[in-house]
This record gives C-alpha cells, sequence and structure tokens, in this order.
C-alpha cells in the first residue's frame, strides 16, 4: 500500500517540526541511544568508562607481550581492546 500525495506532504512538514537534540549533551545522549553492549562500538571505550582504568588495562598488554615495531603494537592494541570489550560484554551479561 503506497502512501497518498496528502500523507507525504503531512510527514514533510511533521519533518520540518523535528529539530532533534541542540546541547553538546543532548547530542552525546542521542547518538548512544542504540547503544547495548558496545561490542561493536567505534572505539573500545565507552563515554561512561573509566579512562585511567582503560590506559592501565592497555599498558599491562604492552608490558607483558613487549611488542617490537609498529605491527607488534598494533597487534597488542586490537588484543588489548577486543579483550576489554569483551570483559565490558561478560559484565554486563552477569548484571542481567
Amino acid at each position: 500500500m503506497s502512501a497518498t500525495a496528502a500523507r507525504i506532504e503531512a510527514n514533510r512538514a511533521n519533518a520540518k517540526l523535528s529539530t532533534g537534540p541542540r546541547t553538546a549533551e543532548g547530542k552525546q545522549r542521542s547518538a548512544s541511544n542504540a547503544l547495548q553492549h558496545g561490542l561493536t562500538a567505534r572505539t573500545a571505550l565507552l563515554p561512561e568508562e573509566d579512562q585511567q582504568a582503560y590506559q592501565e588495562f592497555c599498558a599491562d598488554f604492552r608490558e607483558d607481550l613487549k611488542p617490537k615495531g609498529t605491527l607488534e603494537e598494533q597487534l597488542v592494541r586490537t588484543l588489548a581492546d577486543s579483550k576489554w570489550r569483551l570483559n565490558r560484554c561478560r559484565s554486563s551479561e552477569s548484571e542481567r
């Protein structure tokens, strides 16, 4: 069933009234509306997480694995980020 011309025009007029969030805080909150577990988030560290704890977590990986060169440094970072995300998911599952 297709929309009528009147319905399409009404939808367009209604859309013009919707401005979305205006403040930086509102935009940040809106950007994470669909966030559930953060496993596929663009960054490993989510806004509500402790940045210091994350940095120490990554530093521990570097200290243990002692990467040599850019490739190994990238691999260690990927490993640490992946493990950070998995730990978050496990924590989220245990809270349910």
